[in-house]
């Protein structure tokens, strides 16, 4: 006589094989790699990009690549010349010669009249014909400092000199033998214009008469063109 098993024993004994079929794996299946503790990899570097001009923004180029008029980086056109009145000019005579010694204020006119008039920017003869009206000194000081006002500007013609009616401070009070003055002296140019130049001038008394011994140059300018 056979014997029967119960459906409800084949049912349980299906389960326990399953179980234990579930366990054997989970037991020798390898861990989950995602739950592993991994160390960061540094990747290069990454700049932010710049970003493009948008809407109202613009990009101003460096000052030197500005356009001028439109068409690219450009020199400024230079301002032109000045333009001057052709100006006849002669060279000294010898009216210094005649000189009165005796008077300082004669003989600063005399030299600052010989020492702005040149007949071309190389001519120094000014510092012969000045020997007799300033000390040796004082024409080789303005001899190596040159004379500015009328640098690059020959021929020159001195046409005026006038005077302050009180002596330079600097040099202190007129006495017998000490004679001071700001002179202003007036300079035709060919062709660069009139030019008036201030200058402080000082003279000494000597046994032969009044001498130069210092000209000091303040300012000049051009005064007409």
């Amino acid at each position: 006589m056979k014997t029967r098993v119960p459906a409800l024993a084949v049912i349980a004994a299906v389960v326990v094989i399953i179980a234990a079929a579930a366990v054997w794996w989970l037991s020798t299946a390898p861990a989950d790699q995602s739950s592993a503790t991994t160390e960061p990899v540094s990747g290069p570097a990454t700049t932010e990009p710049t970003p493009s001009p948008t809407g109202d923004e613009t990009m101003t180029p460096p000052a030197d690549e500005q356009p001028i008029d439109g068409y690219g980086p450009q020199a400024a056109t230079p301002a032109p010349a000045p333009t001057y009145t052709h100006r006849h000019v002669s060279p000294t005579g010898d009216d210094w010669k005649d000189t009165d010694r005796a008077e300082p204020q004669q003989v600063a006119t005399a030299f600052l009249t010989v020492y702005g008039t040149r007949a071309a920017d190389t001519d120094d003869t000014w510092t012969e014909t000045a020997g007799t009206l300033a000390t040796t000194a004082l024409i080789n000081e303005l001899t190596d400092s040159g004379h500015l006002a009328i640098e690059g500007k020959a021929p020159t013609e001195v046409v005026d000199v006038s005077y302050s009616d009180s002596p330079v401070p600097e040099f202190g009070p007129d006495t017998p033998i000490r004679w001071s003055r700001t002179a202003t002296v007036t300079i035709n140019t060919e062709h660069s214009g009139r030019i008036e130049a201030q200058y402080r001038v000082a003279a000494g008394k000597t046994g032969d008469g009044w001498i130069l011994t210092d000209v000091a140059a303040d300012f000049y300018q051009v005064v007409a063109r």
